[in-house]
């Protein structure tokens, strides 16, 4: 074996021995340091989305993964989501985070040599012995067709960009034990454009013009006209972008989707032949009558996803309530194991976390009922107990 797999296996290893892993994985249900690590990926990774501080994680399951990424490279879970891409499956950071996990690292260590606006030299150690020096210029770089890439960086900051090239290409190639062996790459690598602080532009046109403000109500109305003028059916539209209400996209991403749209409805426009005759306007007292039967206009529709509480996710305090309501109601660990596969199969649910919002509440009501009826039975059958009678 190789002196760096052997080292990127040490890593590893060290890394399960810190977090208290073991080769067996404790039932989901228990209160193990390990279930509550994982739990909290999802408890953050909801906290970030629903901040929408983060225009880039408008979703969770965004956040979590960048969150896991981070966790695997020792990041914290802001400088995480911040600055981690996950590009075609691919690990990308800033060149600043590369950094300092290198910094952090007890194993490697680096050394600038020179640095101008031509060419950059950086030798790395392990241990202190030197495993090499990456010497990158120019022509490297125009090699690569990085300076033909997206964004300007490389003209406006060219000593910084060598400097950010000559790092990575070293910390790939002498300190992989310091990523646990994962291969990660930097923005300008992949085609992300960044910005004069080298990090990630979120928006392909370079710059955030919407910032995280949210859509407006004329803008969700635009985007369910255009949709129908087309043909695409809501649901699937909104699946596309990766939300699940309209209400999640931002100022600026629901202008830039209405833009898409507006294109696509002006190369099929709809045929006046096949269009029907537009039936005349009812009266105030007919439109009266029969707003009860007609269906919901398109905002009273977004209103009502917005509101619609089985789409939202069972909260964490729901999810300890049935574990600790599950250890009242049957002790013995075999027992409570069953019964709660029992119950969540009923809900066409594997785990407690697949509930939603509102099966989460009835299932809460329903253990909590049966706890107070179990108590009642003990404190009966206690009381009608016969006494104690002593015999000579």
């Amino acid at each position: 074996m190789s002196d760096e797999h052997q080292e990127i296996n040490e890593a590893k290893a060290s890394a399960n021995t810190d977090a208290g892993q073991s080769s067996k994985t404790s039932p989901w249900w228990e209160d193990t340091p390990e279930n509550r690590r994982n739990a909290s990926v999802m408890e953050l990774a909801t906290i970030i989305a629903g901040s929408r501080d983060f225009p880039a994680c408008r979703t969770p399951e965004k956040a979590a993964v960048r969150i896991m990424a981070g966790r695997e490279i020792g990041i914290g879970p802001i400088a995480a989501v911040d600055g981690i891409r996950i590009e075609n499956g691919k690990i990308c950071v800033s060149a600043a985070i590369m950094e300092s996990v290198v910094d952090r690292s007890d194993v490697y260590d680096w050394k600038q040599i020179e640095r101008d606006s031509q060419h950059c030299s950086i030798e790395f150690f392990r241990r202190g012995d030197s495993r090499g020096i990456i010497d990158y210029t120019m022509d490297n770089a125009r090699t690569a067709g990085l300076l033909a890439k997206k964004g300007d960086n490389w003209t406006k900051h060219p000593e910084a960009m060598l400097f950010a090239a000559a790092f990575r290409t070293g910390a790939r190639a002498y300190c992989a034990g310091a990523f646990n062996g994962n291969a990660v790459y930097t923005f300008d690598e992949l085609g992300i454009a960044t910005d004069d602080d080298g990090n990630a532009i979120n928006q392909d046109d370079g710059g955030n013009e919407g910032g995280s403000d949210l859509c407006t109500r004329e803008q969700r109305i635009r985007i369910q006209e255009l949709a129908k003028q087309i043909g695409k059916p809501l649901p699937s539209l909104i699946k596309e972008q990766g939300i699940r209400i309209l209400d999640e996209l931002s100022g600026w991403e629901a202008g830039k989707l209405i833009k898409k749209l507006e294109k696509q409805s002006a190369k099929n426009p709809p045929s006046p032949e096949a269009s029907p005759a537009e039936p005349p306007m009812p009266s105030a007292i007919e439109q009266s009558s029969q707003s009860s039967a007609d269906s919901p206009s398109p905002a009273q529709a977004t209103m009502t996803e917005a509101f619609d509480e089985s789409r939202k996710p069972i909260l964490p305090d729901q999810q300890d309530a049935i574990l600790g309501l599950a250890g009242f109601l049957e002790p013995d660990e075999n027992a409570r194991c069953e019964w709660m596969v029992a119950v969540l199969a009923k809900r066409n649910c594997e785990k407690v976390s697949e509930l939603n919002h509102l099966q989460a509440a009835a299932l809460i009501e329903s253990m909590q009922a049966a706890l107070k009826q179990k108590k009642e039975d003990d404190a009966r059958a206690k009381s009608e107990k016969p006494p104690f009678v002593p015999t000579n």
